[in-house]
């Protein structure tokens, strides 16, 4: 209901945003796995498999370890971090945000 709910304020306001809606958080693993890039990661309080907390802690960490290896590399660094990441949650918990480096926690409408 979160992602239908964004994607309609998004049509409303006339942005021209694409969406990737995933079921799962192992979904969400998969498709960032696999060199998708994205401005912006949505995760809810209640994505099945796991939380959004541990999504954007294993995104960020593997985003450092990336940073790591292009640096050893001799390549250019990738931008840090590479998306902002916002938790949706029917209670927002700062604190939890802040410990697992979400950067934007909002109410679910």
């Amino acid at each position: 209901a979160s992602a239908a709910t964004l994607q309609h304020y998004c049509s409303t306001l006339s942005c021209d945003i694409r969406f990737d809606c995933l079921p799962t958080g192992e979904d969400a693993v998969k498709r960032l796995s696999g060199g998708a890039r994205y401005d912006l990661v949505v995760a809810v309080d209640d994505i099945p498999g796991m939380s959004p907390f541990a999504l954007c802690a294993w995104y960020k960490e593997r985003h450092r370890r990336g940073q790591t290896v292009a640096q050893h590399q001799h390549r250019l660094p990738l931008a840090s971090p590479p998306t902002e990441f916002v938790c949706l949650a029917a209670e927002p918990n700062p604190e939890a945000c802040a410990a697992f480096g979400v950067d934007h926690s909002f109410a679910k409408p």
